[in-house]
């Protein structure tokens, strides 16, 4: 009898465990298919960008933006941003990610970006647009998507998180424009850069 019942423990214990792996591999599989699917966290400060915000222009200006060195034809001499309330408002954005093909393979975000709230309770929302996958160039459409970010500004750097984490570390004024630059750290790992320019 006592074996029986030491059996049959064994195997309950062992179907517990399968169906938590199994919970535990559809969370993560969720995580990440929130990075492509266009289903962002919502913060609780969450802002609906107006609807003058919304359209993206054209992507002359970020065409000139690389992973390695941030604004290619950003002289070194632009004028440094240190001052919060000069950095909120709008701004077109582009992201590289996983440039380097560690996580399967590079892809490219072009969006619009509120900044608002306090130095210490920035609200960062991000307006996706679309999505490029570098390899077969097939375009995705985010444009229902929003993403928030709350954080704080400190020392001239930006730093909010949603189930991700922006830090938005450098911020400059050149030749009538304001450009930014960053990083971007996707929940499954990946790394992604991102610019920021206006008007």
């Amino acid at each position: 009898m006592f074996r029986k019942s030491s059996a049959l423990l064994r195997i309950t214990a062992m179907t517990v465990i399968c169906i938590l792996l199994c919970l535990l591999f559809a969370g993560c599989g969720a995580k990440i298919e929130q990075k492509t699917s266009g289903s962002y966290y919502q913060g609780e400060n969450y802002i609906d960008l107006e609807s003058a915000a919304l359209d993206y222009a054209d992507e002359n200006d970020a065409k000139n933006f690389s992973y390695q060195r941030g604004w290619v034809n950003l002289s070194p001499s632009a004028q440094k941003i240190t001052e919060y309330g000069m950095l909120t408002g709008y701004w077109k954005a582009v992201m590289i990610s996983d440039p380097e093909d560690l996580k399967g393979g590079m892809f490219t975000d072009y969006f619009n970006v509120e900044i608002s709230g306090a130095p210490d309770a920035v609200a960062v929302v991000f307006n996706w647009n679309r999505r490029v996958t570098e390899a077969t160039g097939e375009v995705e459409d985010l444009k229902s998507a929003r993403g928030g970010h709350e954080g704080s500004f400190s020392d001239g750097v930006i730093t909010a998180d949603s189930t991700n984490r922006l830090q938005l570390t450098d911020f400059r004024s050149f030749k009538g424009k304001e450009y930014a630059v960053g990083e971007y750290l996707w929940a499954d790992g990946t790394q992604g850069y991102i610019g920021l320019i206006r008007p």
